[in-house]
C-alpha cells in the first residue's frame, strides 16, 4: 500500500532492511537454534516491518482502522492459530519421523488448515468480492 501511495523510500527501505537484518540473525542464530528460529525471525521481522508500514500509511491516507478491518483481522490471526495448534500438536506425535526431514507435509496440512478457516470465517470470499456498496462511482 505504501508503494501505491507514492512511498517507495519505506517500501524499499523497509524491504532491504528485513532482508539484511534477517541474514544477519540467521547468521549467528540458525546453528544454534536451527531452521524454526529462521521461520520465527523472518515472522517477526516481516511482522514489525507491517506494523511500521501500517503506522506510516495511516498518516499518509488517514485511519482506515474500521470495526471491519479488525474483524476481518480477528479471523486471520484465528485461522492461523489454528494452523499454528496443528503443529504444536503434531511436531510431539510425529517426532521419530521429523527427525528425517519431513516436515513439508506437516506444514502443508498446517497451510491446508489456515486456508479452510479463512474460507469457513468467509475471508477468502470477502477477499475476492466486492459488494456494490463499496464500489466507488465516477
Amino acid at each position: 500500500l505504501c508503494y501505491l501511495a507514492g512511498k517507495y523510500g519505506l517500501t524499499v527501505i523497509g524491504a532491504i532492511g528485513v532482508v539484511v537484518l534477517n541474514a544477519v540473525i540467521d547468521y549467528f542464530m540458525v546453528p544454534v537454534s536451527g531452521v524454526y528460529f529462521a521461520a520465527a525471525s523472518t515472522t517477526v521481522l516481516l511482522t514489525i516491518y507491517a506494523v511500521f508500514a501500517a503506522i506510516k500509511l495511516k498518516g499518509i491516507i488517514g485511519s482506515y482502522i474500521t470495526k471491519e478491518l479488525c474483524k476481518t483481522m480477528g479471523k486471520i490471526l484465528l485461522s492461523a492459530l489454528m494452523a499454528v495448534a496443528v503443529v504444536l500438536i503434531c511436531m510431539p506425535l510425529l517426532q521419530d519421523v521429523l527427525q528425517y526431514g519431513y516436515h513439508i507435509p506437516l506444514f502443508l496440512v498446517a497451510a491446508a488448515v489456515y486456508v479452510i478457516g479463512l474460507l469457513l470465517m468467509g475471508v477468502l470470499k470477502d477477499l475476492f468480492t466486492t459488494p456494490l456498496s463499496r464500489v466507488k462511482k465516477g
